[in-house]
């Protein structure tokens, strides 16, 4: 059974639900029931209706996808609302690519995992990125900008922001020895 929401359509995991045998989907808050979401399972004494996500599944979703092939992750966030959009925006720009989401969707972290692509080519992850832009999310989420959406850190922060960073890494760091390229594209 798919992890798609029927009220929303978002893929996304079941939230505990105050009812027992429901649950809330993570991205649109509605309740289900509990058997729409199989990566949920009810524990406690027999009848508690306490429901609950398997954690040891969702942390071993990243060796499951690289089992499936070499997978280009981007980590990003949108807002909540924005979250079912953003799952039909990512298939739709990445088409033809596999696409596998998941992440801290309660605060709108998500791990976009795209499979099928070329190692080298960056273009379906910029496509994503000015998506999660357009959306009014941010490129960076739980792993930072890094190296490599460094040339990109002006979709989502103004130029007096991109300026202001500059300004503080040229004072603490004149020659540019830290971390050379790592958030700020080199000069």
């Amino acid at each position: 059974m798919p992890l798609v929401c029927p009220s929303c359509g978002a893929y996304a995991l079941g939230n505990p639900a105050r009812t027992p045998g429901e649950t809330s989907c993570s991205a649109c808050g509605r309740t289900t029931p509990a058997n729409i979401f199989p990566l949920c399972v009810v524990t406690g004494a027999s009848g508690s209706g306490k429901t609950t996500v398997i954690p040891a599944l969702r942390e071993r979703l990243p060796e499951a996808i690289g089992a499936a092939g070499v997978p280009h992750k981007l980590d990003v966030g949108v807002p909540l609302a924005a979250l079912p959009e953003f799952a039909a925006g990512v298939r739709e720009v990445a088409a033809p690519a596999r696409v596998i989401l998941f992440g801290h969707l309660g605060d709108g972290n998500v791990h976009v995992n795209l499979l099928g692509l070329a190692p080298e080519d960056d273009s379906v992850d910029g496509a994503v990125l000015e998506l999660v832009a357009a959306l009014g999310g941010t490129i960076s989420a739980e792993h930072g900008v890094g190296v490599a959406k460094a040339a990109r850190l002006g979709l989502t922060r103004d130029p007096g922001e991109l300026r202001a960073m500059r300004a503080i890494k040229d004072a603490l760091d004149p020659a540019g020895l830290l971390n050379p390229g790592v958030v700020l594209a080199p000069r």
